[in-house]
């Protein structure tokens, strides 16, 4: 007598693990792949914003660091829009002046009754910062970074005991 054997039951349990196990393969590469190409476009819009985030921060690092009434205030000085804030020294009253020049946000921290000179350290590279200040104490700026990114700064400043 002689014994059939069953050759569609080796194919099926050969060929659907194969199967299965390249399908496996397939989604795990495509979902790589997928991943890469969404860290790519999330790690170039950091990039994009950096100058500005890194000004923005600094920003309001120094009005918090300086949040006293009537320290704070704007000042246009040779044509440059700046940012002034003054610090008591023990015979000497001091300012930090931040300001936009060359694409840069500069800061230089000089005696108050020393002229503008464009001599200050580089904070970030940005394309443009605008300050404003309102006269219940809120400041802003508006910071445009060097790939166009744009980075709004609000700030409540302590006024005469009011914020």
């Amino acid at each position: 007598m002689q014994v059939k054997k069953n050759r569609s039951g080796v194919v099926a349990g050969i060929m659907l693990p194969m199967g299965l196990i390249c399908l496996f393969a397939f989604c795990s590469l495509a979902l790589a792949l997928m991943g890469g190409q969404a860290y790519k476009q999330i790690q170039a819009g950091v990039d994009d914003s950096f100058g500005s985030t890194v000004a923005a921060s600094y920003l309001r690092t120094k009005l918090s660091q300086n949040n006293q009434p009537g320290v704070v205030s704007l000042r246009t000085e040779a044509g440059v829009d700046m940012l002034v804030i003054r610090t008591e020294g023990a015979q000497t009253v001091y300012e930090s002046r931040i300001y936009v020049s060359d694409g840069r946000l500069m800061e230089s921290f000089v005696p108050a009754d020393d002229p503008f000179s464009d001599n200050g350290i580089k904070i970030a590279e940005i394309t443009s910062c605008t300050f404003a200040l309102a006269d219940d104490g809120l400041f802003s700026a508006e910071i445009v970074s060097v790939a166009g990114a744009v980075t709004p700064v609000s700030f409540a400043l302590t006024e005469g005991g009011r914020v």
